[in-house]
């Protein structure tokens, strides 16, 4: 019995104290509570848009990054081809000059040999401007395409000049 007192008077006096508070006073605890807890949302959003904002310069310098080495990538391929290319091009307008000294049946069959190298050497030079376009994905097939591309041109320029 003893305890059930204790408990009893314990929450009465727990509920006079309660009621004992003006309602202006309830009141201004309200508001300094809400005070607080606005203080600590602004606080948490604007430690979150930070990080967001901390997050967003980290990928756009990795994007950055990614561009310039695709970029790279790009034109170092690109003025090895046109090298090569150039230098083909080379040897078929030197086969175009030996074709005039040769006469009838091979004359023509080099003159059709050359215009099968010549549309071959045609299709590596729009595969090489391909490569402006090419995007990261692509680059790799866009390169495989032109080196096959390439090493046919090359057959076909090497078996031109010895049928010459």
């Amino acid at each position: 019995m003893n305890r059930q007192t204790i408990v009893g008077a314990a929450l009465g006096f727990l509920f006079a104290a309660a009621c004992n508070q003006s309602p202006a006073r309830q009141e201004e605890q309200a508001r300094a509570q809400q005070l607080k807890a606005d203080e600590k949302s602004a606080e948490y959003r604007q430690n979150a848009e930070q990080k967001s904002a901390e997050e967003q310069a980290k990928a756009n310098d990795q994007a950055r990054e990614a561009a310039r080495t695709l970029d790279k990538t790009r034109n170092d391929y690109r003025q090895k081809a046109q090298a090569d290319l150039d230098s083909l091009t080379k040897d078929i307008d030197e086969l175009k000059a030996k074709s005039e000294k040769a006469t009838g049946q091979a004359r023509a069959d080099v003159q059709r040999s050359l215009a099968d190298v010549t549309a071959k050497r045609d299709a590596v030079e729009a595969q090489i401007r391909s490569l402006d376009a090419a995007s990261a994905d692509q680059i790799d097939g866009v390169k495989a395409r032109l080196d096959d591309q390439m090493a046919a041109l090359r057959a076909s320029v090497k078996d031109v000049s010895k049928r010459i």
